[in-house]
């Protein structure tokens, strides 16, 4: 099972990725379309494949890992009003960096890569507090750095108010990078 390594956290975040895959053989049909190499990228399909391999136990596991993480980050997070993360831990790679499309990454990398590159993002997805992720400015590369705010559970008053001030004090919507869809090509 491709969810078996890393740290719980780590499972956590990836399991429902790979729980969430196997609905495609019920959503292909109500859109006409079959599950194969045709109709889904070479990643995606493996992570489909593996979800098809997956017991009733291996699932529960996955259901536990993701119980678990939110125990162990509800607790560690509840003394403080607000969490501050970078949206993403590293510099925004350029677009097609992990391809999906491409058959050289297997579903175990891809998941890898998805929790080191997305790793504030998803755990956050699992334990269910309410996140919001805003704008910050632009990196030496002209690419996007943004900030993630997490409140406590059920406390989504004090992050709508924080990201109301964040955005008021950083105004970001006119801050367009170099190249964007309403820039002339030259």
């Amino acid at each position: 099972m491709a969810v078996s390594s890393g740290t719980r956290q780590s499972r956590a975040v990836s399991g429902p990725v790979i729980l969430g895959m196997a609905g495609l053989e019920h959503t292909a049909p109500a859109l006409g379309r079959e599950v194969g190499p045709d109709t889904v990228e070479p990643v995606n399909l493996a992570l489909y494949e593996c979800a098809a391999r997956m017991s009733a136990s291996d699932a529960l596991e996955v259901f536990e890992e993701m119980r678990q993480a939110r125990v162990d980050v509800s607790v560690a997070t509840q003394q403080f009003g607000v969490v501050v993360t970078p949206t993403v831990p590293i510099p925004v790679p350029p677009h097609g960096r992990y391809p999906t499309v491409r058959g050289e990454v297997s579903a175990q990398e891809q998941l890898t890569n998805e929790v080191r590159n997305f790793g504030f993002l998803g755990i956050y997805n699992v334990t269910g507090q309410p996140s919001v992720t805003l704008p910050l400015g632009f990196n030496d590369s002209n690419r996007r750095v943004g900030v993630q705010f997490v409140a406590r559970l059920a406390d989504e008053a004090t992050l709508v108010r924080v990201a109301r001030d964040f955005e008021e004090a950083q105004p970001w919507a006119s801050a367009l990078p170099v190249v964007h869809a309403t820039h002339e090509v030259l």
